[in-house]
């Protein structure tokens, strides 16, 4: 008998694959960003017309796992090891999002209180997924967090998202690096999915009106991450 799950529950496999993988993973060292659905056809904004129960997937094809009886573990710890290692996935960097207004969301923030991206519409934003076992997600952290301080006070907007990850794990990587800018939790993986996120870490710069300017792909460094705030900001909206 052939098993073909949906989206969402693909999106179950992997939340129970890899939530307690912070633990194991803080020691590690990728210089990649962590590469994950790898090899199946990727996640970007939703469609219409999924059946119910059923989280639409690209126009190329919805996101689909041929499990055979016990293969489907085997296939479960293949992707697991694809995504540890940094396997698949596109070049990392500067990318397309592939849409050009930032969908809206709300997601409760490890404060408890429930957040909505459009609440930061009238100014430059930053938002980006991470998850506390990624480990250059743990090198970029002192980086946001240091321009946190600085572009707040230009009237920027940071958002960190917590996905694929224990609220435990969340919350230790949080303490560890004293991140004071929202951080919400896709627990249900709505918005990952929305975003087309399919590797950590990953970041969407939008502009005022929460208009697209670009997607970047891996981890990011202080220099560029002054750059692609700059892009976004007041001067570059003069500019244009």
């Amino acid at each position: 008998m052939r098993i073909r799950p949906s989206g969402r529950r693909l999106v179950k496999l992997h939340q129970s694959l890899v939530v307690d993988r912070h633990d194991e993973c803080k020691g590690g060292q990728q210089d990649r960003g962590l590469r994950w659905f790898t090899g199946l056809p990727r996640p970007t904004r939703s469609e219409h017309g999924a059946h119910e129960g059923e989280t639409a997937l690209p126009r190329g094809g919805r996101l689909v796992a041929i499990v055979i009886g016990a293969g489907g573990l085997a296939l479960a710890v293949v992707l697991a090891i694809a995504m540890s290692r940094g396997i698949g996935g596109p070049e990392l960097g500067e990318a397309d999002a592939g849409f050009t207004s930032a969908a809206d969301f709300s997601l409760e923030s490890l404060d408890g209180e429930s957040v909505r991206l459009a609440d930061y519409a009238d100014r430059p934003v930053f938002l980006y997924f991470w998850a506390s076992w990624c480990a250059p997600c743990r090198s970029e952290a002192p980086v946001i967090q240091d321009l946190w301080a600085e572009y707040e006070a230009a009237g920027y907007a940071f958002i960190g998202i917590n996905m694929l990850d224990s609220e435990t794990g969340a919350r230790e990587f949080v303490d560890e690096f004293g991140m004071t800018f929202p951080v919400l939790r896709d627990v249900a993986g709505d918005v990952y999915l929305e975003y087309g996120v399919y590797g950590l870490p990953e970041a969407f710069f939008l502009r005022p009106g929460l208009e697209v300017e670009e997607k970047y792909l891996g981890e990011i460094t202080a220099e560029v991450l002054h750059e692609k705030l700059g892009a976004i900001g007041p001067a570059a909206a003069e500019r244009s």
